[in-house]
């Protein structure tokens, strides 16, 4: 598990309606994809994120929150730090954020 900074966009922004709850079970997990990344979205194979919710920051949109890979053989390597990824939920941005 890696710990990142998260911020949920706003209804009004494109997000989502209301926000996931992100504790306990089912867990909350959604395609990622690194901004970094050079292939072309969307990817020919995509990666779910799980995101466990630490705690808020300045505002509800704003949290800190632990992450990993929904398959355990998914590119664990590739959850570096200062790494900045998107998530998604269909064709939809709802969040981006820093992994610490």
């Amino acid at each position: 598990m890696k710990e990142a900074k998260l911020h949920w966009f706003r209804r009004d922004e494109g997000g989502r309606v209301t926000l996931p709850v992100c504790e306990g079970e089912p867990p909350y997990a959604t395609v990622v994809r690194f901004k970094d990344s050079i292939e072309p979205w969307p990817q020919n194979v995509v990666w779910s994120l799980v995101v466990e919710k630490i705690g808020v920051l300045e505002n509800e949109y704003d949290w800190v929150v632990r992450v990993r890979y929904l398959f355990p053989e998914a590119p664990s390597a590739e959850l570096k730090s200062g790494r900045e990824f998107e998530l998604m939920e269909g064709g939809r941005l709802v969040a981006e954020g820093v992994l610490l």
